[in-house]
């Protein structure tokens, strides 16, 4: 008895077009916020990911689809904030790796939270 095995390509792995997206966040004194949490949703696919903020305040997203993105930015003391931003690919050959590091930049300012009185 023969095998058939049958191989299938889906395009969905390996179209090779992704986008970056980094960024500062900060209060309303222009002071960085630590330990945010930044999630970035694709509208279209519902697929999202979640990155946080380092000692600096600063972020960056390496491998987002291009698209329209929803951007979260949550933090214990401020109120949330949301964005909604298109992402665009990366121009070809762009990389982290040498001079032609390409990323669009998204900065948030986090208001602090009102403390009930």
């Amino acid at each position: 008895m023969k095998k058939i095995i049958f191989l299938i390509a889906l395009p969905l792995f390996g179209t090779g077009v992704i986008a970056q997206v980094e960024g500062d966040i900060v209060d309303e004194q222009n002071k960085p916020v630590l330990h945010v949490i930044i999630i970035a949703t694709d509208t279209a696919r519902k697929v999202s990911d979640t990155v946080k903020t380092d000692e600096r305040g600063f972020y960056i997203f390496k491998n987002l689809k291009p698209g329209i993105h929803k951007f979260e930015a949550k933090a214990t003391g401020f109120l949330p904030g949301i964005l909604f931003f298109k992402v665009n690919p990366a121009p070809e050959g762009a990389n982290d790796t040498d001079d032609t590091y390409f990323a669009e930049t998204l900065d948030f300012i986090l208001k602090r939270a009102k403390v009930p009185k």
